[in-house]
């Protein structure tokens, strides 16, 4: 997954992806999503309530008022999962 071509994709849209990048609560650090994990509703989430906390979450970009992450694209999807 860290290889195939990647597309943001917001957070609320990426259950059921693959996610490209590392999701990592920092501190401490160890990732709560690696390359190729799915983006579960139960992570989904977990990483809103950590981001409503306010704690530090590597791996998700906030912009424009949008929580993206890195996701497989849909077609690199379809591709290497038939």
């Amino acid at each position: 997954a860290w290889d195939y071509k990647k597309e943001m994709t917001e957070m609320s849209e990426s259950i059921g992806k693959v996610v490209s990048d590392f999701i990592n609560l920092y501190p401490p650090g160890i990732p709560l999503l690696a390359p190729g994990e799915v983006m579960t509703r139960q992570m989904y989430e977990i990483l809103l309530t950590y981001r409503d906390l306010h704690l530090n979450i590597q791996g998700i970009v906030e912009q424009d008022g949008k929580c993206l992450v890195w996701t497989i694209s849909d077609e690199t999807a379809k591709q290497i999962l038939k």
